[in-house]
């Protein structure tokens, strides 16, 4: 299979076309991770790879977090779950508690599409449940409530020493052939190994494609549940509750961005339209904008500065409207919003471009490859995750810039 242009146009569909043609062609495929820093010597951004591969083959990876010691990545390998840890020397692949599961075996295509590293988290001994309010960031011995939801070993669910000072949660989906329903899949890294949060009566019917931090110990879920429209939950640092969400049919939400626990965007496509929402901190409001088509990603830099990004170009939110944005990119499925004068959109060509407030700026040597995910690392530094194909990247050796032109400016 070649991942040209042209196949992004149902990434919004929560990247089930991806999955499924790789499934049938996978031998030229594989995971690929790069990591892009502004530059110090020249304007012009730098590119540097990260210095050894996935152990795994023909994986896919759609999600990529950064916590302050670690890069984590996911997707699926073959018919299962892929999550990776890089801790800067190696990958090590962290197996899914599905895998021992003897309900595994009915699910299909099974499937981590996004991670989050969320802040301020517990740090709990291995078998108990204490509570506390939650901490700032920065506090990282801040305990919150645990659930008494148990795991497949019978621990307390969300138990265990956090890695990174934080929870850091996946999730995605799967087909289960015996019961022909989607099932939403949610994990939690415990410091050790993941745990599955179960609630089949709320996770039956539906995917997840995207989770966001929104505060310390909180985060942000959506998705959707097939042609009945977008779903959202919310983890508050106890369990994980359905929010109430617009009904919308044929809706589906494949990215979230939170600037406060009281400011959430979410974005995806309604058939082959753009979907924007945003929850104000009561409820969950359809807000217009100029997308010509799916939204496959969105990032938040300040509450009047949210940028979005899909196959048919880049939109902003300046705090009062959405507005198109000139950009290098004739179209990007991957955005992240560090601050006003430093946000990164990604594609499908393997390209990447960096605006630094005034223009765009297109670093050199694109990796034949189809970026869907980027996230930050403390010192700006954003990393990438997607697939690399057999098919060389179109010749973005020169780095070219263009001045920014959003329409609300």
């Amino acid at each position: 299979m070649i991942l040209r242009r042209g196949s992004r146009c149902h990434l919004h569909e929560g990247l089930h076309t991806v999955n499924r043609n790789a499934t049938r062609a996978r031998a030229g495929l594989t995971g690929v991770v790069r990591a892009l820093s502004p530059g110090t010597a020249s304007p012009s951004p730098s590119v540097a790879s990260v210095p050894g591969p996935l152990p795994v083959s023909g994986g896919l990876l759609s999600g990529i977090a950064v916590g302050p010691s670690s890069v984590w990545v996911v997707g699926s390998a073959g018919q299962k779950p892929l999550a990776a840890r890089w801790d800067g020397t190696s990958w090590t692949v962290v197996p899914d508690p599905s895998d021992s599961s003897l309900a595994s075996a009915a699910l299909l295509g099974a499937r981590l599409r996004a991670v989050a590293c969320v802040p301020g988290s517990s740090r709990f001994g291995p078998d108990t449940a204490t509570s506390s309010g939650p901490g700032p960031p920065e506090a990282e011995s801040a305990s919150v409530q645990v659930s008494a939801k148990t795991t497949e070993s019978g621990r307390p669910f969300g138990a265990g020493v956090i890695s990174d000072g934080g929870t850091v949660i996946a999730v995605g989906g799967a087909y289960d052939r015996l019961e022909h329903v989607d099932i939403a899949l949610i994990r939690h890294w415990n410091g050790s190994a993941w745990t599955s949060w179960d609630a089949p009566d709320l996770l039956r019917g539906l995917v997840l494609n995207a989770v966001a931090p929104a505060g310390p110990g909180r985060a942000w879920a959506v998705g959707n549940a097939g042609p009945h429209g977008p779903r959202a939950f919310h983890w508050d640092g106890t369990s994980w509750k359905p929010s109430d969400i617009p009904d919308i049919p044929h809706g589906r939400l494949v990215a979230a961005t939170a600037v406060a626990p009281d400011d959430v965007w979410a974005v995806g496509a309604v058939d082959r339209d753009g979907l924007v929402l945003h929850f104000d901190g009561r409820t969950w409001t359809r807000v217009p904008s100029p997308a010509k088509g799916p939204l496959t990603g969105v990032s938040a830099a300040a509450p009047d500065d949210v940028w979005a990004v899909g196959h048919h170009g880049v939109l902003h939110w300046n705090g009062r409207r959405w507005s198109r944005v000139k950009t290098p990119l004739t179209s990007a499925n991957t955005v992240t919003a560090i601050a006003s004068d430093d946000v990164w959109i990604a594609g499908g060509d393997g390209e990447a471009a960096r605006f630094d407030g005034r223009r765009w700026t297109v670093p050199p040597g694109a990796e034949p490859a189809v970026w869907l995910a980027s996230a930050a690392a403390p010192d700006r530094t954003v990393w990438l995750a997607g697939t690399r194909s057999g098919e060389a990247a179109s010749d973005t050796s020169a780095s070219t810039a263009v001045t920014a032109q959003p329409k609300d400016a």
